[in-house]
């Protein structure tokens, strides 16, 4: 039951500035309601720059109106808080040990109670989009190894490590 998950840090990584609210709003309202006492932060990891039909669209321009959006959205949500990656759009492949290693970072600053991301053995339309991928598999690694001391500190990530129990 949604209505029993309370004062809970609620971590939800998306690849694009609509990938949360377009897949989970409703489930994010729900848990940011007031009486529930959780708190909602997003990450976006790209700038979302392809994110159009439009050859001639300026770059710059639709990144900042899909950071709007995403804000805007996102306050709708309740959500407390939005950081923005800015990595290019449709190249987080190609960034794959950069990205996991600021997942794991991110994690182990904020210990979330709860993280959101792509599943990353789904099998749908959503997940032909290679930033789905490649970030789903990110999350999931990253939450696994923020629970290994020896890995966090040989990797330079300090004595710093999430409880792998619930």
């Amino acid at each position: 039951n949604i209505g029993k998950i309370t004062n809970k840090k609620i971590l939800a990584f998306g690849a694009h500035s609509d990938d949360l609210e377009f897949i989970s709003a409703g489930t994010f309202l729900q848990l940011a309601s007031a009486k529930q006492n959780n708190h909602l932060h997003f990450l976006i990891a790209t700038d979302g720059q392809m994110g159009t039909h439009d050859p001639n669209q300026n770059s710059g321009e639709l990144i900042r109106k899909r950071m709007q959006e995403a804000k805007n959205a996102a306050q709708k949500i309740q959500v407390k808080k939005t950081t923005f990656w800015s990595y290019p759009d449709l190249d987080l492949q190609n960034r794959k040990k950069q990205l996991l290693r600021k997942v794991i970072k991110t994690l182990l600053s904020h210990k979330p109670d709860i993280v959101f991301s792509f599943d990353p053995w789904g099998r749908y339309d959503a997940y032909t989009h290679p930033d789905h991928r490649t970030l789903a598999w990110a999350v999931a690694e990253g939450i696994m190894l923020s629970t290994v001391p020896k890995w966090n500190k040989k990797h330079r990530l300090g004595n710093r490590f999430l409880s792998p129990k619930p």
